[in-house]
């Protein structure tokens, strides 16, 4: 689960029947980006253009994949310059995330992408919504992009997801970004 499951877990976890895995623990080391990028793509990358890759997807898996099916239908890209660059990338958060997302969620996630880190009380002080914290719970449990940090309320955009969210940020009016920047800032 990527919640906490509200139940007693100490029992179990003394019989040896439980374990957690954290964020730390799901993501991908150097040497397993590397490892995907050649069976995938042979000798196109050498080791440094393969960990570029693993820096821009953050060690996720998920968008490790994203990278790679981008990089696959566009060849000539060069993947150290091409961390959100790509339109298919942009597509990608807009088609099957933002499309999929109630219109105030997905404008909230476009918003947020202006921050370093989430977190609920900086999100109601920007939008002054007051269902932030329940909204960013969904979020986290139900798209890729937002990890909670352990033991604690922030959260942190996917640096992809960021970028492409930035992009749609910078085509809200002048106005509303200057407001919006003004919140996050008081």
């Amino acid at each position: 689960t990527r919640q906490a499951l509200g139940l007693p877990l100490s029992e179990f976890a003394a019989r040896g029947e439980y374990a957690e895995i954290g964020v730390e623990e799901l993501r991908l080391r150097v040497d397993d980006s590397i490892g995907f990028l050649r069976a995938r793509f042979g000798e196109r990358f050498d080791a440094d253009a393969c960990a570029r890759i693993h820096q821009h997807a953050d060690g996720w898996p998920i968008a490790l994949l994203l990278i790679a099916s981008v990089l696959e239908h566009d060849p000539t890209l060069d993947p150290s310059a091409m961390a959100g660059q790509s339109p298919n990338i942009e597509r990608f958060f807009t088609e099957t995330l933002l499309a999929r997302l109630p219109a105030a969620d997905a404008d909230l996630l476009v918003s947020a992408s202006i921050l370093d880190a989430l977190h609920p009380e900086l999100l109601r002080a920007m939008t002054g919504s007051n269902d932030i914290a329940a909204l960013l719970a969904r979020l986290a449990a139900s798209t890729p992009i937002l990890a909670i940090g352990e033991g604690s309320a922030w959260l942190r955009m996917h640096p992809l997801a960021r970028h492409a969210l930035g992009r749609l940020f910078a085509a809200f009016p002048p106005a509303r970004q200057r407001e919006l920047h003004w919140r996050a800032a008081q």
